[in-house]
């Protein structure tokens, strides 16, 4: 369903009651009955108003609010999840479970006109979540009209010692889930069923607006001990778009091409590099979120790739620029800056391949392939030893890698190739090879050499 038709529908017929397989006590049971009916009637008296079960959505104040219930969590807890779908099996790390289904929360959002925005991806080197911001606000469901207070107060950063310090969330929306034939969305299907992560969660409605990776944030948000937090009663959940004064989107896609004039490394239609990176300082500080997709001109040494991607990744960890894929058959920025202990295989935890590239012209390439024996059991370290292979042309290269490949179990084979090339050699000398090998290896890393 669109938005479109979501807003035109006014109030539908209640909803068959999905059974909540996880209610444990008469107060759940209560809440679970109160959910078929609360905020009818409000969409009845208004044709501002749509109802969905546990979801009132009102055009005309510009908010969609959501029944929920209390987790049975305690102060000082673990929350991964602030927001979870009903049928969501992490109620013990998360705050608050939803009456409305997380397909809804996006269908009425989307029906005030936030446009649906894109989750995280890793595999498609997508580490930020893009999309409109929605502040959320809850206040406990008691009769007396208590104040909103915004979700990050129920909250606790253990790094910071305070609430978390995000300015909104990030609406993506959730992608459609690809093997239902209902068209639903992910958060609806598969779980956790998030509507909102602490951490980038692909399939959940809302993100935060900062990369937060898993492994690395797991356990530092808990439950705040002074919140008004009672298990397992009702709590009302309001999201609110964050609109700009203006009207104008705060999502700005970019798109820019760094070359090589004269020695100096520029941006599109010969920008310098400082003017270029002040520009998307000067927008991060009028409010707009600057998306860029960078692609680097093959005339670029690998030298200047070098010195654009760390100034690239300060921007990027100073909140300026949210650098989003490559383009197609083009690098990461940050391959241009690996991790200098790998050029020692006894420093790696995995052997990928190397490609040491020696010629301005790009050929010979000599490959190398790290074998690992595992044979002696006294050891915890494999014995290595490398195999040099020379190929004179891309397709070649890419062969040759193939084969190698083939030879080992499914889980030694990775995606990714360190690249060796000398400092001043331009990417058009390597870029044939790479873009035969990235199809199969979409992760490179170049050292200079």
């Amino acid at each position: 369903m669109n938005a479109r038709i979501f807003i035109a529908s006014g109030v539908v017929a209640a909803q068959c009651a999905l059974a909540n397989i996880f209610e444990t006590n008469e107060t759940q049971k209560a809440t679970l009955a109160f959910a078929e009916t609360w905020g009818r009637d409000a969409a009845a008296a208004s044709s501002n108003v749509v109802w969905r079960r546990g979801l009132v959505a009102d055009k005309a104040a510009d908010t969609v609010t959501i029944l929920a219930e209390a987790c049975d969590i305690a102060p000082g807890a673990t929350v991964e999840f602030p927001i979870i779908g009903e049928l969501s099996d992490r109620d013990y790390e998360a705050a608050f479970r939803t009456f409305a289904k997380p397909g809804d929360v996006a269908e009425a959002l989307e029906s005030l006109g936030l446009p649906r925005g894109t989750n995280v991806d890793t595999s498609k080197m997508r580490f930020w979540a893009i999309g409109e911001r929605v502040a959320i606000d809850i206040r406990q469901l008691d009769g007396t009209n208590t104040a909103w207070r915004p979700i990050q107060s129920y909250m606790i950063d253990r790094a910071a010692g305070k609430a978390p310090a995000w300015d909104g969330f990030v609406y993506c929306g959730s992608p459609d889930d690809p093997q239902d034939k209902a068209g639903r969305r992910l958060a609806d299907t598969v779980a956790p069923n998030s509507i909102l992560a602490t951490y980038n969660e692909p399939q959940s409605v809302l993100d935060t607006p900062v990369v937060s990776n898993q492994s690395e944030v797991y356990e530092r948000f808990v439950l705040a001990a002074d919140a008004p937090f009672k298990p397992f009663e009702k709590y009302e959940i309001r999201f609110r778009p964050i609109r700009r004064a203006d009207g104008k989107p705060r999502v700005t896609p970019l798109k820019t091409v760094f070359s090589n004039l004269n020695g100096r490394v520029v941006a599109d239609s010969g920008i310098e590099i400082p003017a270029f990176l002040k520009n998307l300082h000067d927008m991060t500080a009028a409010g707009f979120d600057p998306y860029l997709e960078v692609s680097f001109g093959e005339n670029l040494t690998v030298l200047q790739a070098g010195v654009l991607a760390k100034l690239l990744e300060k921007c990027e960890s100073d909140g300026d620029v949210r650098i989003g894929p490559p383009p197609a058959n083009g690098f990461f920025y940050k391959g241009f800056i690996p991790n200098e202990s790998w050029r020692d295989p006894k420093q790696r935890i995995a052997q990928p391949w190397e490609a040491h590239f020696s010629a301005t012209n790009g050929a010979p390439v000599r490959l190398v392939q790290t074998i690992e024996d595992w044979s002696d059991q006294n050891s915890l370290d494999p014995r290595l030893t490398t195999k040099d292979h020379f190929v004179k042309t891309p397709e070649e290269a890419a062969e040759t890698i193939t084969r190698g490949d083939a030879s080992l179990p499914a889980n030694l084979r990775m995606p990714v190739i360190l690249a060796f090339a000398p400092k001043e050699t331009t990417l058009a000398a390597i870029m044939p090879t790479v873009r035969a090998l990235l199809p199969a290896h979409p992760i490179i890393y170049v050292f200079q050499e």
